[in-house]
């Protein structure tokens, strides 16, 4: 991987690395953030019903926390042979149980990055080696069908986020194990 370049083009301000995936030098790009120069910006891939408001959302995470988790995942990627759906469910496997390894659990906001990350990196691949990028409708697919293996193979590791509503103004977060639903 290089080092991360920051540039503006056409007003916005955007991270740039490169990572090698099979030889092949990959441009990872994600847009800087607006609000916090230290954040990428991206829209996730998770169907519309996985979010509140029920509406494409924009969710941040650091741009340490970017390139690091993607370059984990490609990682994992440059490892198979064939490149199909059961490496890209593999690659999720492998920086979620990276993740469990250091914290000892996965809370689910985390796993939802993290697939993010899986399906930006499966794009980044289509588009620069296939010149064809993966569909908002397969993206979603795709997403959702990370997130039911995930939950499945993981199931004793991953916390789920409830929220105490018992004062509506301030809402208190608290986490329950997946497993003991």
């Amino acid at each position: 991987m290089t080092q991360v370049e920051i540039k503006e083009i056409q007003g916005k301000t955007y991270a740039f690395q490169t990572v090698n995936f099979k030889g092949t030098r990959l441009p990872i790009v994600g847009i800087v953030s607006t609000h916090n120069s230290n954040f990428i910006e991206y829209y996730s891939k998770r169907p519309i019903q996985n979010t509140i408001p029920k509406s494409s959302l924009s969710y941040t995470t650091s741009i340490q926390d970017f390139f690091t988790d993607l370059g984990m995942i490609f990682y994992g990627l440059n490892e198979v042979d064939k490149l199909d759906d059961n490496a890209i469910f593999d690659a999720a496997t492998f920086i979620c149980s990276s993740h469990i390894q250091n914290a000892g659990r996965l809370i689910d906001t985390d796993l939802y990055i993290y697939i993010d990350l899986v399906v930006f990196a499966k794009n980044t691949i289509w588009n620069k080696l296939y010149s064809t990028q993966i569909s908002d409708t397969d993206a979603s697919k795709l997403w959702l069908d990370i997130k039911q293996k995930l939950f499945t193979k993981l199931k004793d590791f991953i916390f789920l986020t409830k929220y105490d509503m018992s004062n509506a103004f301030e809402p208190k977060p608290y986490l329950v194990k997946y497993s003991d639903l």
